[in-house]
């Protein structure tokens, strides 16, 4: 398996955190996708679909958007996997697409209806390119001139929720009301449109998130400690699997290789874990 990253320009900075591309010989390729943030793929190799779990059967499309997810979903894929990747920031959705964060979760769609044909021309252009920073760059002139401004208000509060959710542990959301000076609807209202869950969610996936990552970070029984920000032990173990389809033993001894790179600590910002 070949991952490797490259940085998008600095006027993508509040829209993509990353561009990766990911290589994987396996002549059949059938696992989960945890619960994540969204995701733009064009997908030059690997042909198959995912499976939610309330039984939509999704195709695979050579450019794909994945909306935010708060549950896994499966997918079977015939190999060898060749895409590459782009990882949306909150601001992508409306900033980028004309679409709502709230609208694509939990879903994933042919993503040329929102981004025009020009999308294909793209997809044919990083198709013959290999190397992931050239690629990068393709995909930076085609995003930069899609660019719209967020309007203020709401920029300040996607701002007071990534506040939020850098606590360690994250506070009740009643907290992030207060500070954002908002109606608790407004403010669902706003988490919704750009982070596609509302507060309560989103404080139990990163959470999950966390914890996760600590586990794939270590080796031997799963600590005690691990549980102190849920009710018991069978509570983390319950969130832990909803949001990455495995337990906590299961998910230091079987995980797939991507979802161990992702969740390792040397790669998940848990300071930021919705980037």
């Amino acid at each position: 398996m070949e991952l490797n990253f490259a940085t998008p320009a600095p006027e993508l900075a509040p829209y993509v955190s990353a561009y990766y591309r990911v290589y994987f010989d396996y002549p059949l390729i059938e696992d989960f996708e945890r619960a994540d943030v969204g995701y733009l793929r064009l997908m030059f190799s690997g042909r198959g679909f995912y499976t939610y779990p309330d039984g939509r059967r999704v195709p695979e499309s050579p450019v794909m958007l994945l909306g935010p997810a708060s549950v896994t979903a499966s997918y079977s894929l015939t190999g060898p996997l060749d895409s590459f990747g782009c990882v949306l920031l909150p601001e992508f959705w409306g900033g980028i697409v004309a679409a709502t964060a709230e609208s694509c979760a939990n879903n994933a769609c042919d993503a040329v209806s929102l981004l025009g044909a020009e999308a294909l021309t793209l997809f044919r252009r990083m198709k013959s390119a290999r190397d992931v920073v050239a690629m990068g760059k393709l995909m930076d002139a085609f995003l930069v001139p899609r660019i719209k401004p967020v309007p203020a208000d709401h920029r300040a509060i996607i701002g007071r929720i990534g506040d939020w959710l850098s606590c360690m542990p994250i506070p009740a959301p009643e907290v992030l009301y207060e500070a954002c000076n908002l109606s608790p609807r407004q403010v669902m209202r706003i988490s919704n449109r750009y982070f596609g869950a509302p507060p309560k969610m989103l404080a139990r996936k990163f959470r999950a998130l966390r914890t996760a990552s600590r586990l794939v970070g270590t080796k031997g029984p799963v600590p005690d400690s691990l549980s102190d920000d849920y009710a018991d032990r069978a509570h983390m173990s319950r969130e832990v699997k909803h949001f990455t389809g495995l337990t906590p033993r299961g998910l230091q001894i079987r995980s797939n290789p991507i979802m161990q790179m992702t969740l390792h600590p040397d790669n998940f910002r848990a300071e930021a874990p919705w980037t």
